[in-house]
């Protein structure tokens, strides 16, 4: 077993670890994970804002 640690950019790990036929559905699953977040942020902004 090695003991090098190796890191990835996210480009390089999908490349690496991701099939191409699934790299769609990531993109997608991405794109809705990140309007999910700013979503809920938003109002909780505003909340504290006052």
């Amino acid at each position: 077993m090695s003991a090098e640690f190796h890191s990835y950019t996210r480009e390089e790990f999908i490349t690496e670890f991701v099939h191409p036929d699934d790299r769609q559905g990531l993109q997608e699953a991405g794109e809705r994970r990140v309007a999910q977040v700013r979503g809920g942020s938003w109002p909780t902004c505003a909340r504290r804002s006052g």
